[in-house]
């Protein structure tokens, strides 16, 4: 003690740099022991013009991808929290493809950034800070973008160099691109005949398992070479090459919770049934939306509607008779016009009727509109005939009728009767009306030629402010809304809200254990961490038994031994996604996801899944004297060469069929050994039933009843044969090889060329994508292989490893 405190100044000094030394150096150390030192950390990534990367570089690659990924997330919703669309942002991330988590596409995009600045592409910072500003749509400013910084503990240096990194790879791209934006009108006429072209075929199928037995055995050496060659590969059950490459494999155990086994619909009470009915019966409980009120005439008739302008609102068809009345009776006072000076003094009062012969127009609306009636004709030709319909009424008058009656003769009429300034005169005292007689007959003579006008003219008088019978017809439209009785919904009601109660007790019971787990997740990583001395000595915490708490909160237990991700996809839970939105696959088999750590996740059917990972096989080339390898290679060896068999039979069996000149039902008929596919007529491609205006992806291969694995070969095969013709078609593994007949393709050539003719490319344009993306793939591949670009292990590609 003595000793400290006479040279404390001096081992204060001491220990304040030794603290500051392993603040920089010790997380350094600490990896480098963790990873055991240079040895763990190989090369990963091997290129002939750009050196090479090693694990921790391809990680950093990774990382600082996934960073910019989260920090044009949190962009996106500060833009759209503060008023904008977002759309600039929302493109950057479709960049990112279906998954950040992806080394593959991190390493490509290092790559193409380097090929960038090869070819004199520069990205400066201003560019950078330009590009940055367009993301913000002008809604978010510099502090906003520092907050996101510091939440995210990433420095301004860090976002510039991922931006620059980005937009070179991104500028390299598009130079691509470009050059695939247009298809040719026989790119087009292909593409729709993919889609609409249904094939009806026969087909006999040649498995290759059948021919395995006849296969001779391979020596040892061909043998070894055959797995040398494939073994770096992993297996596909969709590919025709072989893989002897264990993939990434994981041990999950779970709690899986029902929702049928929490619903007690008996514990619902008549009381909330009604509160729920009364609280969503305008959203969910209508007996049907009310009639719309139908238009007393079509525009041709518009006299019907006159009858509302006198007391009789009842009766509006009677009208037809009385405007015929008041018509004839304004042509007599029609002589005494040229005596106008006799009203003159009201006429400085009555500039009013001036007003109605400006609006005569309007009357003619109906008369443009109903020529252009003919709008159920195609689209091309109601453009052209709508312009110079519209342009003849008056100039006033385009706009108006262009729209108006386009959308409901009913509307048009209302308007008019709630605009037209005529209305006063029509029914003033007769003295009065002298004046406006002359107004009457300028308007009766227009209607000697045209009667329908002047039917709508009077018509348009009916609205008088002061008239209430006018008034009331327009206020009794709306009918009254019907609601469908309580006690025809409330056996819904009640599941509804059984299975609402059942959701809320299965989050909180999986919460619980959750947090039981949780505990035992922290017991478990302080075991682990024991120096192996210590650890030796220290018995391991209890885990929990899943069978016994499954029991005890009305769950199930399950574990699904060691599986790839492929096989996890076939299972309940692998269809699950996590409360982020992330497929339960990514999360699982992410290869930083620790063991024992609880995760909860739901399917599309409700179900609820509480999990953790008990084991882990990471992805790893097997030996070939392991035991079981020999075995597996020999088998995948045989089958291999038994698909020339397959396809030899197969072409001897087309051969005879086509010298008989008949149906394969009837060439082959009583062969045992051969099945006849019949499938219902097929299109090369399909959207399902994804209807145009959401067709935001490619279409699918459709499938063909009785030939699984039908992909690009089979369909290829199948649309080059001409009706009566037979060929021969395999599947995307080559496993099956099939003998075809086409019966006919329908419709008709002609028939499909007129509705090629037709339709709109937008409504296909998305089987283009296909092309593009073949396209893109050699593209990517060119780019690696001029830069000689090789990996020495599998990269992880996320979503489970599941390729799109």
């Amino acid at each position: 003690m003595r000793t400290f405190r006479k040279h404390r100044k001096v081992l204060l000094a001491i220990l304040t740099l030794l603290a500051m030394l392993s603040f920089v150096f010790l997380p350094t150390i600490l990896e480098i022991m963790q990873t055991g030192g240079r040895g763990r950390n190989p090369v990963v990534v091997k290129t002939a013009k750009y050196g090479s990367l090693t694990e921790r570089q391809v990680d950093g690659l990774l990382r600082q991808r996934q960073r910019l990924y989260a920090f044009l997330r949190q962009l996106h919703e500060v833009v759209r929290t503060k008023g904008g669309r977002g759309d600039a942002v929302r493109e950057a991330l479709s960049s990112f493809g279906a998954s950040p988590a992806n080394e593959e596409a991190a390493v490509d995009n290092w790559l193409h950034a380097l090929r960038a600045e090869e070819l004199g592409f520069k990205v400066s910072e201003k560019a950078v800070n330009d590009y940055l500003a367009s993301l913000t749509e002008g809604k978010a400013g510099n502090e906003d973008v520092r907050q996101i910084l510091q939440r995210m503990r990433m420095s301004q240096g860090q976002l510039f160099e991922g931006l620059r990194t980005e937009l070179l790879a991104l500028r390299l791209a598009q130079t691509f691109w470009i050059s695939l934006a247009a298809a040719t009108p026989a790119q087009r006429w292909g593409y729709y005949q993919q889609l609409n072209r249904r094939a009806k075929i026969e087909a006999v199928p040649v498995p290759a398992a059948r021919f395995v037995d006849k296969v001779a055995p391979p020596s040892d050496e061909d043998l070894r070479a055959f797995f040398e060659k494939h073994k770096d590969r992993l297996p596909d059950p969709d590919s025709p090459d072989p893989g002897f490459r264990e993939p990434h494999r994981i041990d999950i155990q779970y709690l899986k919770a029902t929702v049928e086994t929490f619903m007690e619909p008996g514990a619902v009470t008549e009381q909330a049934i009604r509160d729920y009915y009364e609280e969503n019966k305008d959203r969910l409980y209508k007996d049907a939306l009310p009639e719309a009120p139908k238009p007393e005439a079509p525009q041709g008739e518009a006299p019907k509607t006159e009858k509302p302008a006198k007391p009789e609102p009842a009766k509006p068809e009677p009208a037809k008779p009385e405007p015929a009345k008041p018509e004839p009776a304004k042509p007599e006072p029609a002589k005494p016009e040229p005596a106008k000076p006799e009203p003159a003094k009201p006429e400085p009062a009555k500039p009013e009727p001036a007003k109605p012969e400006p609006a005569k127009p309007e009357p003619a609306k109906p008369e443009p509109a109903k020529p252009e009636s003919p709008k159920s004709e195609p689209p091309k030709s109601d453009a052209p005939k709508a312009d110079p319909g519209k342009g003849k009424p008056s100039p006033a008058g385009p706009d108006k009728t262009s729209v108006l009656p386009r959308r409901s003769p009913f509307r048009l009429v209302a308007e008019e009767k709630a605009t037209s300034p005529s209305l006063p005169k029509l029914d003033a005292p007769v003295k009065p009306e002298a004046p406006a007689s002359g107004a009457g007959q300028a308007k009766a003579e227009p209607a000697s030629a045209k009667p329908e006008p002047v039917a709508a003219k009077s018509d348009v008088a009916a609205p008088k402010p002061e008239s209430g019978p006018a008034s009331k017809p327009e206020a009794a439209k709306p009918a009254p809304v019907k609601y469908k009785p309580l006690a025809d919904v409330q056996d819904e009601i009640r599941k509804t809200l059984a299975r609402e109660a059942a959701e809320a007790k299965i989050r909180d019971v999986l919460r619980r254990l959750q947090d039981r787990l949780a505990q035992f997740e922290t017991q478990w990583t302080l075991y682990d961490s024991l120096d192996p001395e210590k650890k030796a000595s220290t018995p391991p915490p209890v885990r929990p038994d899943f069978v016994a708490l499954a029991k005890e909160h009305r769950l199930t237990a399950a574990q699904t031994g060691l599986m790839s991700a492929r096989q996890m996809s076939e299972t309940d839970i692998g269809k699950s996604v996590t409360e982020g939105g992330t497929s339960f696959l990514e999360a699982a088999f992410h290869k930083s996801a620790p063991a024992f750590r609880p995760g909860l996740s739901q399917d599309n059917e409700g179900h609820s899944y509480l999990y953790w990972e008990v084991d882990d096989a990471p992805e790893r080339v097997p030996e070939f004297d392991e035991p079981g390898v020999r075995e597996r290679v020999l088998e995948t060896w045989k089958l291999f060469h038994a698909r020339d068999l397959a396809a030899q039979e197969a072409e001897r069996l087309a051969a005879e069929a086509r010298k008989a000149g008949k149906p394969l039902a009837e060439v082959f008929a009583g062969r045992k050994e051969l099945q006849i596919l019949a499938p219902a007529p097929f299109t090369w491609l399909t959207f399902g039933n994804v209807p145009v205006w959401f067709r935001m992806r490619p279409p699918q291969y459709s499938q063909v009843a009785g030939i699984p694995g039908a992909g690009e070969d089979f369909m290829r095969a199948v649309f080059a044969l001409k009706p009566g013709e037979i060929g021969l078609a395999a599947d995307r593994p080559k496993s099956t090889v099939y003998v075809v007949r086409l019966v006919e393709y329908s419709p008709s050539e002609s028939v499909l060329w007129d509705m090629f003719l037709a339709d709109d490319y937008r409504g296909y344009a998305m089987v283009a994508r296909y092309d593009q993306m073949v396209a893109g793939s050699r593209w990517r591949e060119h780019i690696r292989s001029e830069a000689g670009l090789k990996w020495l292990r599998e990269p992880f590609r996320g979503r489970g490893e599941i390729e799109d």
